[in-house]
């Protein structure tokens, strides 16, 4: 019930900035706002500016909520530049600290999957706003994502990195 939980941000307690076709249990914010794009942000150039990380790792992974699913081309476009923001962000922190910071996307589901809701990939690591991605089973380890396959498609210049989970194969830990 986000109305009334103590977890979440004024701006998610209101219905128009969240998902409304969501499968999950929890109805994730709306990118397609200006309002929830310019707040998350703000959360990541905080993280970014002030604090001595030396990387970001974006979390699509556990609900990957981003637009409604069957989003449009201008939406991907938008959220594609979004992330360029936040690559400009992190080139900006690493001239500032002297060394890289690299950026990266920890995902669940097949690329075309996360296009549908805005989510555009191949397009992020074509024009170098991803150092890295991280294809995962949302909590659950998985152990036949096929790298080669994913190497393949996104070519030789982003670090495809594993990922072990919580729960490996149902075990919980």
């Amino acid at each position: 019930y986000p109305e009334v939980s103590y977890m979440n941000s004024d701006l998610y307690k209101d219905p128009a900035m969240r998902l409304q076709r969501t499968t999950f249990n929890i109805p994730g914010f709306n990118y397609a706002k200006p309002e929830v794009r310019n707040y998350i942000m703000a959360a990541i150039r905080d993280m970014v500016e002030n604090y001595d990380y030396e990387g970001l790792q974006l979390e699509w992974n556990r609900q990957p909520l981003c637009l409604e699913p069957g989003a449009s081309q201008a939406m991907i476009d938008t959220i594609t530049e979004w992330h360029a923001e936040i690559r400009r962000l992190t080139e900006h922190q690493a001239r500032k600290i002297g060394k890289p910071y690299t950026l990266g996307i920890k995902y669940v589901g097949s690329l075309d999957q996360l296009r549908t809701i805005g989510l555009d990939l191949r397009e992020m690591v074509r024009r170098g706003l991803l150092d890295f991605v991280t294809p995962t089973n949302d909590w659950q380890s998985s152990w036949d994502i096929p790298c080669d396959e994913l190497r393949r498609e996104l070519g030789p210049d982003v670090a495809i990195y594993g990922s072990i989970e919580f729960s490996p194969n149902y075990l919980h830990g």
